[in-house]
């Protein structure tokens, strides 16, 4: 019984840390989205081919990327959005 309510309190917190760093991240993106645009003539772009939303890449529950470049004499920027991670 004791397991079953620890397990239930990390799905908790594990879900509630991924939605506030999910909401964290895209926050920050909204809000420098226009400035990054106006200085880089490619934002989030990720490698791929085709990429159908740029922006943030996610690359682990606590880590988003975001790579900026097109600018004269600066190869490119890389933006890394490093969270806590939260023990349970």
């Amino acid at each position: 019984m004791l397991m079953a309510v620890g397990l239930v309190v990390y799905a908790l917190n594990f879900f509630t840390g991924k939605t506030k760093n999910n909401k964290l991240a895209n926050a920050w993106f909204s809000s420098h989205k226009t400035l990054l645009e106006d200085n880089f003539s490619l934002v989030g772009d990720d490698g791929k081919m085709e990429n159908e939303n740029p922006g943030l890449v996610k690359e682990s529950e606590s880590l988003y990327t975001l790579w900026c470049s097109g600018r004269t004499c600066c190869e490119g920027m890389l933006v890394e959005l490093k969270f806590l991670k939260v023990s349970p």
